[in-house]
C-alpha cells in the first residue's frame, strides 16, 4: 500500500518541490493550500506524470478548515502517513512599525498553523502508533531576521514546538517529529549567520 503525505503550502515554493518529488517515489499527495487554484494545477502536473495527487483548500490557521483537510485526505486515500506542515508568510516591517495585525496573521498562519495540523495528525497517527510529522523551521529561528522579527520568532516558536525535543509530548506513538531549516533554494546558507552545529540533527525527511 502506497504512503500518503499532507503538505501544507503545498501550492508553491518549496512544498510543491516536495509533493513532487514525493509523488515521483510513490507516495500519495494531498497538495493543500489556501490557494486553492495553484493547488489544483500542482496536483494535475503530478497526475499528469502519473502520480497520485489531489488538491485541497485549507486555511491552516481554523481548526474546522484542518480537520476537512483531514477528512478528505483520508476519504481519498485511507489513512495519512506523513504530515508536512510547510505553509507559512514572510514579509519586511521593522517592530516599531508593524500593526498588531501583521504580527497575528503572520503567527496564525506560521506558528498556530503548524500546531493545529500537526495536531490533526497525530490524532489520526495515535490509535495506528505510526507516523511522521515535519515542519520547516528557519535559521532566522536561531539568528533572528532584520525586519522580520515577526516571522523570526514565529520559527523560533516552530523549533520549540517540535516534539522530537520533547516526546512525552506526543506520547511515545509516533515515530518521529522533526523540523528542519532549509537553505533558500537559490544559495546555500552561510556558516557565518547560522552556525553549522545548528543543523546536526536535521534529517531527511523522507526517510
Amino acid at each position: 500500500m502506497s504512503k500518503t503525505i499532507v503538505v501544507t503550502g503545498g501550492a508553491g515554493g518549496i512544498c510543491s518541490d516536495i509533493c513532487r518529488g514525493l509523488a515521483t517515489d510513490g507516495v500519495n499527495v494531498v497538495v493543500a493550500d489556501y490557494a486553492k487554484e495553484a493547488a489544483e494545477k500542482v496536483a494535475a502536473e503530478i497526475r499528469d506524470n502519473k502520480g497520485a495527487a489531489i488538491a485541497v483548500k485549507v486555511d491552516v490557521g481554523d481548526p474546522e478548515s484542518v480537520a476537512e483537510m483531514m477528512r478528505q485526505a483520508i476519504a481519498k486515500y485511507g489513512q495519512i502517513d506523513y504530515a508536512f506542515c510547510g505553509a507559512g508568510i514572510m514579509d519586511r516591517i521593522p517592530v516599531i512599525d508593524m500593526p498588531e495585525e501583521v504580527w497575528d496573521r503572520l503567527m496564525r498562519i506560521n506558528l498556530k498553523g503548524v500546531f493545529l495540523c500537526a495536531q490533526a495528525a497525530a490524532r489520526h497517527m495515535m490509535p495506528r502508533k505510526e507516523g511522521r510529522i515535519l515542519s520547516i523551521a528557519s535559521g532566522r529561528g536561531v539568528a533572528g531576521a532584520p525586519r522580520s522579527a515577526h516571522y523570526a520568532a514565529s520559527k523560533a516558536g516552530v523549533i520549540a514546538f517540535q516534539p522530537n525535543r520533547s516526546r512525552l509530548n506526543w506520547r511515545p506513538t509516533i515515530s518521529r517529529s522533526t523540523a528542519s531549516a532549509p537553505a533558500p533554494p537559490t544559495r546555500r546558507c552561510r556558516e557565518s549567520v547560522i552556525p553549522r552545529n545548528s543543523f546536526k540533527s536535521a534529517k531527511k525527511f523522507h526517510r
